[in-house]
């Protein structure tokens, strides 16, 4: 009982000041205030568990292994730095296939048409001409296949290997 009146008093104080106080402060104040009571939380800690905060953790016994951590983490960054700097500069990465967008005129939405046009007037990403766009239906394959010429999957996929081979240049 001796702590529960104590204890209960500091949280309505707290609620206290909380809601008619503290909304009345301007936030530097209220920051200064929070500062204060995170200082003084911790001083209270550091008080209380002074003797555990002394015992030797783990990292005490790690301090001795410290510059041999240090040297060895630098020695691999330079060894990677050495080996990138004798490749040529480019880090070693898989070949990525070149992306290629189908004519902005096949698009269904505006958006990706905006998109579209303005890859293509860049000049970044080719854009192939005779892809026809995946509309589903009969009437859609129809007119896209007539559009191509009446040209069968693999004479299309011929058609925009060699329109690919020719946009990358020498």
């Amino acid at each position: 009982m001796e702590f529960f009146l104590p204890s209960l008093l500091s949280v309505l104080l707290a609620l206290l000041f909380t809601f008619f106080i503290s909304p009345n402060l301007g936030p530097l104040a209220v920051a200064t205030v929070a500062l204060i009571a995170l200082l003084y939380a911790a001083n209270a800690h550091y008080a209380m568990f002074k003797d555990e905060y002394s015992l030797q953790s783990w990292a005490s016994s790690a301090q001795a292994f410290a510059p041999y951590i240090i040297v060895g983490t630098i020695l691999i960054f330079v060894i990677g730095y050495l080996l990138t700097l004798f490749s040529g500069g480019k880090a070693p990465s898989l070949p990525m296939p070149p992306a290629v967008l189908p004519p902005p005129e096949t698009a269904t939405n505006l958006v990706t048409k905006g998109i579209n046009n303005g890859l293509s007037a860049t000049g970044l990403v080719p854009v192939v001409k005779n892809v026809s766009a995946n509309t589903p239906g009969p009437s859609a394959i129809s007119v896209n296949n007539k559009k191509n010429g009446n040209l069968t999957n693999s004479e299309i996929r011929r058609q925009v290997e060699s329109q690919l081979a020719s946009s990358k240049g020498p």
